[in-house]
């Protein structure tokens, strides 16, 4: 009753934000309403990573970094769970390692934090053992799929002088350059994803399980590496951002205003891979009087 009562309050709350703030209002009620009710029937794991990240500046998987992920795992009924999950890691890409990009000489790397909400479906069923107390299975093994929606935190940037400089806040395609036409709005460095992928778990005993797990991040940008779109007027982009913005949008000066720096009609990507360990949380029997 106390959750329902909190729940009808901040969804009157919700409707007095803007629409982004409101929907994580509502995904927040949702996810208390189901912890509450199914919070004897979750797992918890946590394990390394890594990030693929795929764009403008790499089409494959060549360059590696390194994740930690959580999940927060919610079985509701047999084959059917919720999953929760945070992801932290760093992704980047470096022009002098493709032939066809050395010309263009640019690089970068970012930290990535990506949350999110996932629907699970196992592939072998589970049932309730005799107490009620937690979902069981035949086998130990279980394999899995997922999809879901969330979103993810990025900053591009470049290591120069002993520090990091930020690329977004340089408008390196010319967003900052007050001109009518022509030039992109800055990106936003928070952006939505749809994530999905496959895995599988292994529960040692009642409480202790390990597993993989591997999924593809589509994204609502084309800007996880700050390039997507065209060469800007450098005498503008220099007069209105700086040297710098120069310096990061064409390093050898090699390009006239309007040539293709990117790909603007693909959005980006970037492929999550990590190992985990998971605990079982198991419901307590009461005392027999």
């Amino acid at each position: 009753m106390k959750l329902l009562i909190l729940g009808r309050f901040w969804v009157k709350k919700a409707f007095n934000l803007n629409f982004m703030k409101r929907i994580c209002v509502i995904v927040l009620v949702f996810l208390m309403t189901i912890i509450g009710i199914y919070a004897q029937k979750t797992s918890f794991t946590i394990g390394p990573g890594t990030v693929w990240y795929l764009g403008d500046m790499q089409q494959t998987l060549q360059d590696v970094r390194p994740a930690l992920a959580f999940h927060y795992k919610i079985n509701l009924y047999k084959n059917y769970n919720v999953r929760i999950g945070l992801f932290h890691g760093y992704y980047g890409a470096d022009d002098a390692n493709t032939a066809a990009n050395k010309n263009r000489s640019l690089r970068f790397t970012s930290p990535l934090t990506e949350g999110n909400i996932q629907f699970v479906y196992d592939f072998i069923s589970q049932s309730q053992d005799r107490n009620g107390r937690e979902w069981v299975s035949r086998f130990p093994f279980t394999p899995y799929v997922y999809v879901g929606v969330g979103g993810v935190f990025f900053n591009p940037r470049v290591e120069k002088e002993g520090g990091w400089l930020d690329l977004q806040p340089l408008g390196t395609e010319g967003q900052y350059i007050m001109r009518g036409d022509g030039y992109p709005k800055p990106y936003k460095l928070f952006q939505l994803i749809v994530p999905g992928g496959i895995g599988f778990q292994y529960r040692f005993n009642r409480h202790w399980g390990a597993g993989f797990d591997a999924g593809y991040r589509y994204t609502l940008t084309d800007y996880l590496d700050d390039v997507s779109g065209y060469y800007p007027n450098m005498e503008e982009l220099r007069s209105f951002s700086g040297i710098a913005a120069v310096q990061q949008s064409d390093p050898k000066l090699l390009h006239e205003e309007g040539m293709l720096r990117g790909n603007p009609k693909n959005k980006d990507s970037y492929i999550l891979a990590s190992f985990s360990l998971s605990y079982y949380f198991i419901k307590k029997s009461c005392p027999t009087p």
